[in-house]
């Protein structure tokens, strides 16, 4: 039993890439006695960390760079 560590982009030319190197022993590959055992775990319900929500309607200083923003100001 044996594992490798694909450490390229994840798309198919790179996977194929790795498999190749895998088949045919130019990709290195480390040993394991067993798997690890999966374990069950309780979902996160979210009620601990609120998430924050940034609104940015702010854009006059890029409308103005454009030369398309028109002072709203009195």
């Amino acid at each position: 039993q044996r594992y490798s560590v694909m450490r390229a982009a994840f798309d198919s030319k790179s996977i194929a890439t790795f498999l190749e190197g895998i088949f045919s022993g130019k990709e290195a590959t480390y040993p394991y006695d067993k798997l690890p055992a999966i374990q069950s775990v309780v979902p996160w319900d979210g009620k601990d960390a609120k998430v924050e929500t940034v609104v940015d309607d702010d854009d006059d200083d890029i409308l103005k760079e454009l030369g398309l923003g028109g002072s709203d100001e009195l």
